[in-house]
């Protein structure tokens, strides 16, 4: 937790939570999500995916992911079950590993990040993680307390651009530009 006030980018909240994640599955992944499909960020020991990066998986209708996105809520789902989980779990390679986690990074309300973890194919419940769980909420106020500073450091950053403009006689660069013509024409 203090790892997380502490973090200063959104890479740093990144690389503290999913290193204290890790601790609590076998494989895990760090996915992004975008309008209606989950692209992969990060994995720990899934070795048989090349990149994660290339996993892009859309969000079906009734998928445990659709309900995590719409209830902001964690879960632990078997995605071998459903024709509409068995996408993210056939990606990843991980479907005789079930069950997993769902572990939503939420701003303002709003799923922008997931976790996913398994203890290849060994049984869990969501109460096991409640460590992690409870971790969820600071992991969100890491990431708006960073998009705050950002706004703020853009804002002064454009004040600053806008005072050193307004501090110019405007007067002075029209002389600057007429003396520079002069001597132009003087040294023809």
């Amino acid at each position: 937790s203090q790892l997380l006030e502490k973090a200063e980018d959104r890479d740093a909240v990144v690389e503290v939570f999913f290193r204290y994640a890790r601790q609590y599955f076998e494989a895990t992944a760090w996915f992004s999500i975008r309008d209606d499909r989950i692209l992969g960020r990060e994995v720990h020991n899934i070795s048989n995916l090349t990149d994660i990066r290339d996993l892009s998986v859309a969000v079906g209708r009734g998928a445990a992911i659709e309900e995590l996105v719409r209830t902001v809520q964690p879960r632990v789902a078997d995605l071998s079950r459903k024709p509409e989980d068995l996408p993210l779990a056939e990606a990843l390679r991980r479907v005789d590993c079930q069950p997993s986690a769902l572990l939503p990074v939420g701003i303002q309300r709003r799923v922008v990040a997931m976790v996913y973890g398994d203890r290849g194919g060994e049984h869990f419940r969501q109460n096991d993680l409640a460590p992690l769980i409870e971790l969820l909420p600071e992991v969100s106020r890491a990431f708006e307390r960073i998009i705050r500073t950002r706004k703020v450091l853009g804002l002064n950053a454009r004040a600053n651009v806008g005072s050193e403009v307004a501090a110019v006689d405007p007067r002075e660069s029209v002389v600057a530009r007429e003396a520079a013509a002069r001597a132009g024409r003087d040294s023809e």
